[in-house]
């Protein structure tokens, strides 16, 4: 999946409050599909990616019971297609995919 940047948005809180904490959306860089850049704050050549990024998260957060610290990742693939991946930290930090 060759990957043209990848909009990143870690959110917080519980089930009664989503709202708790969401960061602001970072662009990352990829080189062979490895992150290599990290910019915050976002500066993503394409105007609505910030406000699409944020409104996927909070429906994606919405759906959740429980309470955690959850990252949405928005990447936009060179062919102009995008994809969506959600995962939570445990209290581990070990990664558990969710969508």
């Amino acid at each position: 999946m060759p990957i043209l940047c990848e909009v990143s948005l870690p959110h917080g809180g519980s089930q009664y409050n989503w709202g708790e904490i969401c960061y602001p959306p970072v662009e990352t860089i990829h080189k062979d599909n490895i992150c290599h850049l990290v910019f915050a704050p976002l500066r993503a050549a394409f105007p609505d990616i910030a406000s699409r990024a944020r409104k996927i998260t909070e429906e994606a957060v919405m759906t959740f019971t429980g309470a955690g610290i959850y990252g949405v990742q928005l990447f936009l693939l060179e062919d102009g297609e995008e994809y969506t991946q959600v995962y939570r930290l445990n209290s581990e930090c070990i990664v558990q995919e969710i969508c």
